[in-house]
C-alpha cells in the first residue's frame, strides 16, 4: 500500500515542478535599417502651434515614437510645438530603433545656433554659447528652467541642455545642446 501512496506523490511532485521554458532570441537589429522622414509644420512667433509628422520605412510594424527623450507614444504625430531642433527616435516591434532629428523653424525668421567648448568631468567650466539672428532685438535667453538673462553664454558641467531664446515681439526658438567632458576612456 505504501509504494501507490509513494507513487502518486512523486508523480504531483514531478508535474509540478515541470515548467515550460520559453527561450526569446534577442533581435539582432545591425542588420536592420529603419530610415525616418517628416512632415513638418512651422510654427507662428512666439506660438507653439508647429508640428511634427513622422513616415518610417523599414524595421517591422508596429511603431513607437518618441520626442526629446520623452515617453513612447503609438502615433506619429507630435503637435504643439515650439521652434526648434527635436531628436525623434521610433522603435519597431523588435525593438530595433532610429534616431534622427527635425527642425520646426518660425514662419517669420528667428534662427538660433550654439557652440560649447567641453567642461571637465563634474565640473562647470564648460561653455555653452548661443547666437540668434533674424527675430527683434533685445533677445533674452533661458538654460533649462534657471532665470532668464540677457547674456548668451552660460557656464556648465557636462551635459545636455535645453535653451530658450526669446526676442523681443515673443517669438521663441527652443534648442537642445549637449556639452562634453574632457574626459575620455580607453581600452586596451
Amino acid at each position: 500500500m505504501r509504494k501507490f501512496l509513494f507513487l502518486p506523490t512523486l508523480v504531483a511532485l514531478i508535474l509540478v515542478g515541470c515548467q515550460k521554458n520559453v527561450l526569446e532570441v534577442p533581435v539582432d537589429c545591425s542588420g536592420v535599417q529603419i530610415t525616418l522622414s517628416a512632415n513638418i509644420v512651422n510654427t507662428d512667433c512666439g506660438q507653439a502651434d508647429g508640428s511634427i509628422e513622422i513616415m518610417v520605412i523599414g524595421g517591422e510594424g508596429p511603431y513607437t515614437y518618441s520626442i526629446n527623450g520623452g515617453p513612447l507614444e503609438d502615433a506619429p504625430l507630435f503637435t504643439g510645438l515650439s521652434a526648434g531642433e527635436y531628436a525623434i527616435q521610433v522603435t519597431d516591434k523588435n525593438g530595433c530603433s532610429a534616431v534622427d532629428t527635425a527642425l520646426v523653424a518660425n514662419k517669420n525668421g528667428l534662427s538660433v545656433t550654439a557652440t560649447t567648448q567641453n567642461a571637465d568631468c563634474g565640473v562647470a567650466n564648460g561653455l555653452l554659447s548661443v547666437a540668434a539672428s533674424n527675430g527683434v532685438e533685445p533677445y533674452t535667453y533661458q538654460l533649462d528652467s534657471n532665470p532668464v538673462q540677457q547674456t548668451p553664454e552660460f557656464t556648465v558641467a557636462p551635459g545636455v541642455y535645453q535653451v530658450v531664446v526669446t526676442d523681443a515681439i515673443g517669438c521663441e526658438y527652443n534648442l537642445t545642446q549637449q556639452v562634453f567632458s574632457n574626459t575620455s576612456y580607453q581600452t586596451d
